[in-house]
């Protein structure tokens, strides 16, 4: 939805490290519960939750993640299109987009594709499902666009056993 006022997208809110390896290019597959009948451009959002850093220790994620990387929080980092949903039982997968996913039994894969990590993430709260960012300030359409203080989760923090 387009107004001469804001811009509208749709936004998936994931948390680090996933989001930073959908942003970097090293995940395709996102995982989810649910599915959509919404195929399209998607921003790709870092939420604010840690819970999931400790698997950085693990050898696909090191592999992929420096110790000195800075994840951004609370913040879009990318956009995407998203272009399939498929029940995970029949997608081909990698080693590493298995390691990268929960793939279990009933669970949907989310098929991205043309994915663009911003050039500087974008402040945004972030909401569960696919959720809508009303670009008021046209944010998406800068580049760059440097925002105010924001946070960051060190990759060394938890990278080390």
């Amino acid at each position: 939805m387009q107004s001469a006022d804001f811009i509208t997208y749709r936004v998936l809110t994931l948390q680090q490290p996933y989001a930073s390896l959908i942003a970097l290019g090293h995940k395709r597959i996102e995982t989810r519960g649910w599915k959509t009948p919404y195929r399209g451009e998607i921003l790709i959002h870092a939420g604010m939750v840690v819970k999931s850093m400790p698997l950085c220790r693990e050898p696909f994620f090191r592999q992929v993640l420096q110790p000195d990387d800075r994840l951004p929080l609370g913040a879009i980092i990318a956009r995407a299109q998203l272009v399939d949903i498929k029940p995970v039982e029949e997608l081909e997968l990698s080693e590493q987009e298995r390691a990268f996913g929960d793939y279990a039994p009933g669970r949907y894969g989310w098929l991205l594709e043309e994915v663009q990590p911003l050039s500087h993430p974008v402040m945004a709260g972030g909401a569960l499902g696919l959720w809508r960012f009303k670009d008021q300030e046209h944010y998406m359409e800068q580049n760059p666009w440097r925002p105010a203080d924001f946070c960051y989760v060190s990759v060394g923090k938890y990278a080390n056993p």
